[in-house]
C-alpha cells in the first residue's frame, strides 16, 4: 500500500521529467523560429532526456509495485525483488543523462566562445568525462557478480564495496558539475566591461546551466 512518501516520489519523477520535456520542446521551438537548424548540443540533450525517462519512469513504477518510499521492514520478497532491480538498473541510465546533459553544455559554450584556450579545455574536459564515465558505467554495471546479487543475495556471489563506490561517483560528479558551470567565468572574466557586468554575466551561465 502506497504512502505519502511513495505518492511524492511518484509526483517527483513524472512532474520535473515532464517540466524538462517542455522546456527542450521550447528550445527547439526557439530554434525554429529564428530559422535555425539543430545542433550538435540540441540533439544530445533530447538523448539525455531518454535516458532521464530511463530513469524517472522506472522509479515512478517501483514506488508501484516495489515499496519504494515505504519501510523496508513492511515489503514484500516480492517488492524488495523489485526495489533491487529498479535500483541497480536505473543507475546506468542515470549515468549516460548526467554525462550527456554536461556534454551539451560544454558544446554550447564550444560554439559561444571560439578560442583557442578555451577549446582546447573542453575537448580536454569532454575527454575527462568521457573516461569518467567509461570507468563508472562498468563499475555500476559489474559491482556485484553474479549480476542477479545485486537483488537477491541468497545465492552464491560477491560485490564491492558500493558505498564507497557511490562516495567516488558523487563526489568526482559533483566536481565535474561545478567546473561545468564555472567554464564560462574563465572567459567572461577577461572582457573589456565593467565587473558588475562581468558578474550579471558569469550569473547568467550558471543560472542557464542550473
Amino acid at each position: 500500500m502506497m504512502n505519502e512518501h511513495s505518492r511524492a516520489t511518484i509526483a517527483v519523477n513524472t512532474v520535473f521529467p515532464a517540466l524538462s520535456a517542455v522546456f527542450i520542446a521550447l528550445r527547439i521551438r526557439a530554434r525554429q523560429i529564428k530559422h535555425s537548424s539543430l545542433k550538435l548540443d540540441d540533439y544530445i540533450i533530447v538523448a539525455a532526456l531518454i535516458f532521464t525517462l530511463g530513469q524517472s519512469l522506472p522509479f515512478a513504477y517501483c514506488a508501484i509495485k516495489g515499496g519504494m518510499g515505504q519501510h523496508l521492514a513492511d515489503l514484500s520478497y516480492h517488492e524488495i525483488t523489485i526495489f533491487g532491480k529498479v535500483a541497480f538498473w536505473t543507475q546506468l541510465p542515470y549515468l549516460l543523462a548526467v554525462t550527456l546533459i554536461k556534454v551539451s553544455i560544454l558544446l554550447f559554450y564550444r560554439a559561444i566562445f571560439t578560442t583557442i584556450r578555451f577549446r582546447l579545455a573542453v575537448k580536454v574536459f569532454l575527454l575527462v568525462i568521457g573516461a569518467w564515465t567509461i570507468a563508472f558505467f562498468f563499475a555500476s554495471l559489474f559491482q556485484a557478480l553474479p549480476l542477479s546479487y545485486n537483488w537477491n543475495q541468497n545465492q552464491p556471489g560477491s560485490s564491492i564495496n558500493e558505498y564507497a563506490m557511490y562516495q567516488a561517483l558523487a563526489c568526482t560528479e559533483l566536481t565535474f558539475d561545478v567546473i561545468t558551470l564555472c567554464m564560462p567565468w574563465l572567459v567572461v572574466w577577461n572582457l573589456q566591461m565593467k565587473t558588475s557586468r562581468k558578474l550579471a554575466v558569469c550569473g547568467l551561465f550558471t543560472l542557464g546551466g542550473l
